[in-house]
């Protein structure tokens, strides 16, 4: 499954129930000029259960645990393409708490080349900001 990139604009956060946005459908939105997209990857859900059925000391050491796993978990699901962002020379910002990773002013051709890279997971959501 490709990754599922996400367009959050001005535009589509007016209708409320404008379903999901295909890579076709971003690519056209972008033909106006670039806009700042969120990349969610594989969802955290799992790891945050994992931490339910652990057994932990202080809850501070249940939040430090829990921290780490999903930084660890987004780090390894994410690194291929921060990489690949990071040798365009893209600004892009991760959320290890939610998996996504923002990617600003992004163009047609660099949804083009991210829509190649594969993950776990194809939901896309639909709040963003156009620039």
């Amino acid at each position: 499954m490709k990754i599922a990139i996400v367009l959050v604009s001005a535009l589509l956060a007016a209708s409320a129930n404008a379903g999901p946005i295909t890579t076709g459908t971003l690519a056209a939105q972008l033909a106006a000029g670039p806009a700042d997209i969120i990349i969610r990857f594989a969802s955290t859900e799992a790891t945050l259960n994992s931490a339910k059925s652990l057994e932990f000391a202080t809850r501070a050491a249940k939040i430090t645990s829990l921290r780490g796993s999903l930084l660890s978990f987004a780090e390894k699901s994410q690194s291929n393409v921060a990489k690949f962002l990071n040798s365009k020379g893209v600004e892009s910002t991760q959320f290890w708490i939610s998996n996504e990773l923002l990617v600003k002013s992004a163009d047609a051709q660099l949804v083009a080349e991210l829509s190649k890279f594969r993950s776990e997971e194809r939901r896309v959501g639909k709040e963003c900001r156009s620039r």
